[in-house]
């Protein structure tokens, strides 16, 4: 069994819709019994926490396995979650209707935002927690789950079997053996896909400081993606993978998955390109309707939440927009704000929520109508003067993003031998590090270092050549089905 103290570590696997048979050990029964589970996350600490609850709310019958119960929730030594970098992954988490942040917010004693200099893409926002009071109340949490059972114990080994053919991998995890803890060793994390499953094992996945990584919030964040892609996993659904472009859970789990770490990782804001676009603020347009539609995780209270607050937000930038006054009137109507009088041409309402000194409540004072309802929700408010302050680079980001979406969206083969394949020209050197890393799109495959651009495109060329010739035979064998149907009709006929 793995040992829990702080960030959780922790392991989950997950069982066909059968369910495989458990042996429960209890100190309160002389025999162990036979539930049947679909999930099993093996450790309670914050990742496992946020994994098992995950699973649970996509549907799937879930135990949490720990050494001690009334070690749930418990807090090392640093009484504090958040902070720069940190308090986007709090967020993100939060916004796919994770416990650690909601769990905060009960247990609190003080709140601050760093990095308040700069702009609101890379505040950090931090929280002081009452240890205490922050462990009873994950701990009331995690046992009034619905379809969650916790379970005290250790798991000694896993029960192997036949791997499933649709899927790579030599083997599949079908239970666990539970008996006297063991102690464990950091896994290289380039073991693991973008969904946190092992490439070699089918259905075992990996998350938290077993993978490398350092915090609770890093920690957090793997349990949740791990939790939700195991119950997935479960209903034979599609993976639920975040990419580096939709958040900073995407990044941390792709700069794992794709370049490892030789030390313990941490989530820093100078490690994400698009920060810009994903901000503490929008974590919820980014996340809660993908965790609604795609995993099932979130539920629908906030999912109308968040739908109501996406329609609020375009409806106001578009109101802001149509409202425009010479630069002259505005400066009569906010004498506060630096509004340079010199412009000829009209000045939109969201230019001028542009500048520092102006808000959605000085705004509303000087052209009440239409504007006086955005200020009632002070959240829909502060997100629309969020929304003024990047207009303008956040156009030129979203293509840069476009851009690396198209080449994630070119898959690779998962049963692709790198070290024997011809086809394709790339160095002994480049064929190794891509065998050991197995990425799944080209996207992430340019990230590997020591990868060079030659190697991308040459690979690229071959993955096109390779679906063209895919395309070809799959045209062809519909073309030969569909000449033998006819010769039968032609039979029958006759």
């Amino acid at each position: 069994m793995f040992y829990f103290r702080g960030c959780g570590r922790w392991v989950a696997v997950s069982f066909t819709k059968q369910q495989f048979p458990l042996a429960r050990l209890s100190s309160d029964s002389a025999a162990p019994r036979t539930p049947h589970f679909d999930v099993i996350v093996i450790g309670g600490g914050h990742a496992g926490t946020e994994a098992a609850t995950a699973a649970a709310r996509c549907g799937s019958r879930t135990l949490l396995l720990t050494h001690r119960v009334d070690t749930i929730g418990q807090m090392s030594c640093n009484p504090s979650f958040g902070g720069i970098g940190k308090g986007h992954l709090m967020r993100e988490v939060d916004a796919l209707d994770g416990l650690c942040s909601r769990i905060c917010d009960q247990s609190g004693v003080h709140y601050k935002v760093l990095n308040r200099r700069k702009g609101p893409a890379v505040w950090g926002l931090r929280a002081q927690i009452d240890r205490k009071l922050y462990k009873q109340n994950m701990q009331k949490e995690i046992l009034n789950t619905p379809l969650l059972t916790v379970q005290e114990g250790a798991v000694e080994d896993l029960i192997l079997t036949e791997p499933e053919p649709e899927h790579t991998g030599k083997c599949r995890v079908s239970g666990v053996v539970l008996g006297y803890g063991v102690q464990y060793d950091y896994l290289d994390p380039r073991q693991i896909t973008p969904s946190l499953e092992t490439h070699l094992v089918q259905r075992l996945f990996f998350a938290g400081q077993i993978n490398g990584t350092t915090g609770y919030e890093e920690a957090a964040a793997q349990g949740v993606i791990a939790g939700i892609n195991a119950s997935l996993r479960v209903s034979r659904k599609p993976p639920f993978v975040v990419s580096r472009t939709e958040g900073y859970i995407g990044v941390l789990i792709d700069d794992l998955t794709t370049l490892g770490t030789s030390e313990p990782y941490r989530m820093f804001t100078s490690r994400v390109e698009f920060r810009l676009s994903l901000r503490p603020d929008n974590a919820d347009s980014r996340l809660t309707l993908r965790g609604y539609k795609d995993a099932g995780c979130v539920s629908q209270q906030r999912y109308e939440r968040a739908c109501w607050m996406k329609s609020s937000l375009e409806e106001g930038i578009s109101v802001l927009k149509s409202i425009e006054f010479l630069s002259s009137k505005w400066k009569k109507l906010i004498p506060e704000a630096s509004i340079s009088t010199s412009r000829s041409l009209p000045v939109r309402a969201l230019d001028v929520l542009k500048y520092e000194e102006v808000d959605m409540d000085s705004l509303a004072k000087a052209v009440p109508e239409p504007l006086k309802k955005y200020t009632k929700c002070r959240e829909l408010a502060e997100r629309l003067k969020i929304e003024a302050t990047y207009e303008s680079v956040l156009f030129h980001q979203l293509q840069e993003i476009k851009g690396v979406q198209q080449d994630e969206a070119l898959q690779l083969p998962k049963d692709l031998d790198y070290l024997t394949i011809r086809d394709v020209s790339l160095s002994h050197e480049v064929r190794e590090k891509l065998h050991f890393s197995r990425p799944q799109t080209i996207g992430a495959a340019s990230r590997i270092p020591g990868v060079t651009p030659a190697a991308i495109i040459n690979l690229l060329r071959f993955v096109k050549t390779t679906q063209r010739r895919q395309s070809a035979m799959n045209e062809s064998s519909k073309t030969d089905q569909y000449l033998c149907d006819a010769d039968r009709l032609q039979e029958r006929e006759l």
